[in-house]
């Protein structure tokens, strides 16, 4: 409860009432700390300035870095209701507002904030220098002005104790139980983020397109959704797409069925950009299209060889490719590359498989060395035999049964011959969430204790 009362419309000063009807035609609402700024008709003139110099600083600091400097300030002046929001804005931005990724630019400004939030008197020739490297004077006044007047409305706020609720209502989500406005609390804090699945339609894609909408999260289904030659058995469908998408919006969440190879650089583009422009963002890619078959090394026919490598390692390099640059404008991602057991040990009669399988650990690693600048974390996944259409497919090529074919290529320590797909999808769910914020460049293994014999 304020201090000081917000002033309902019948009470508004003439001139606090024209600031007011200006900036509701400008920015569309009026929040409980601009009535209270209302009692002073020229408070609440100057403190609105905010607004144009924002307009004025973020053309050459940007969105991103605009939204952290305000951050910093806040936090310095342990202003709640700022700080709380732009918090909020960074985490829906995918980013971990407790363990940023800064290059040396960034770097400069939130320092700059801070030591401006913490007394201006005391910014010191060396950051000063530092920040001149990079801003001109003019930008660097329009800086200082918009840090200034930062620091003069979180004062405000402390001061007059502003209701923070109304601050937290715009991130409050339409229930799809019974849609009422209502905060919902996601164990892993994946809400609203988005993620692009490859090979969604059934299996370990599907299941994890699944478990992830669960936790709010909206999803790129992208599957090949037809037959294909090699390897010959079932794949994913169209129809299998459809009841995805179908099924994520029973769980309140969008999902966008798209249909290409990962082979095809122009279907898998178009698929990106799709998603991007339909999402405004891509914070997860679930590399987990792959295809599985037997053959000795010196009888696979070169088809064979190429189908393999180029549906489970070149398509994901493809698909990885075009998701990246999004990920780098946000400074923020989780790839996870679904490689196998076979990505770590030697199989007979798969080496074209294993091939492919090592390919991707050797992809993450360098990845993940290549994407760390930028906040971007890649792992790799390394399931034993999942009970999924691809045990029934393989089992129907060499006309045994799905346990036969398990057994023969797993052997697990543990007494199972399989896991399920639900043990992949908690793996997935916890990797590509902030809990799992320093794994990276890492092998995650589900393995039931194979690798251990």
């Amino acid at each position: 409860m304020a201090r000081i009362p917000p002033l309902r419309d019948e009470e508004l000063p003439e001139k606090s009432r024209a600031v007011l009807e200006r900036h509701v035609a400008e920015h569309g609402s009026v929040t409980n700390m601009k009535r209270t700024l209302a009692h002073s008709p020229v408070a609440l003139r100057v403190l609105l300035e905010w607004y144009a110099l924002r307009d004025e600083v973020v053309p050459f600091l940007g969105e991103r870095l605009t939204n952290l400097f305000a951050h910093a300030i806040s936090s310095q002046t342990d202003c709640l209701i700022c700080s709380t929001f732009f918090r909020r804005i960074l985490i829906d931005a995918g980013e971990n507002p407790d363990v940023l990724a800064l290059d040396q630019r960034e770097g400069v400004v939130v320092e700059f904030g801070r030591q401006l939030a913490r007394d201006p008197n005391e910014v010191g020739d060396e950051l000063f220098e530092r920040l001149a490297g990079y801003f001109k004077p003019d930008e660097i006044v329009s800086l200082t002005a918009f840090g200034g007047l930062m620091i003069a409305t979180n004062v405000f706020n402390n001061a007059v104790q502003v209701d923070l609720d109304e601050y937290l209502w715009a991130y409050r989500k339409p229930s799809p139980v019974d849609n009422k406005w209502e905060q919902r609390e996601m164990s892993n804090g994946l809400e609203g983020r988005v993620a692009f699945i490859t090979g969604a339609a059934h299996g370990q894609g599907r299941a994890t397109a699944l478990a992830l909408a669960r936790e709010g999260v909206r999803i790129a289904a992208l599957d090949v959704a037809k037959p294909l030659a090699y390897p010959g058995y079932g794949l994913g469908s169209q129809s299998d797409l459809e009841s995805l998408a179908a099924e994520c919006a029973k769980l309140g969440v969008e999902c966008l069925p798209l249909a290409a190879d990962v082979r095809d650089d122009g279907g898998v583009s178009k698929s990106v950009k799709e998603a991007a422009e339909k999402f405004g963002r891509i914070d997860i890619l679930f590399n987990n299209a792959g295809i599985c078959a037997y053959g000795l090394a010196h009888e696979l026919t070169e088809e064979a060889w190429d189908a393999m490598l180029d549906i489970n390692l070149k398509g994901a390099w493809l698909v990885a490719r075009r998701v990246i640059p999004h990920m780098m404008s946000r400074r923020a991602g989780v790839i996870i590359n679904n490689s196998s057991i076979a990505g770590l040990r030697g199989m007979a009669r798969l080496s074209h498989y294993a091939a492919s399988k090592w390919g991707l650990v050797g992809l993450t690693k360098s990845w993940a060395i290549e994407l760390a600048p930028f906040g971007i974390r890649v792992v790799s996944l390394h399931p034993t035999g999942v009970n999924t259409p691809m045990n029934d497919g393989l089992a129907a090529l060499e006309g045994a049964t799905p346990q036969q074919i398990a057994e023969r290529s797993a052997g697990n320590l543990l007494p199972v011959p399989w896991i399920e797909p639900c043990d992949v999808t908690e793996a997935v769910v916890y990797l590509a969430s902030d809990r799992a914020r320093f794994v990276t460049g890492s092998q995650f293994v589900i393995d039931a204790g194979l690798l251990s014999r």
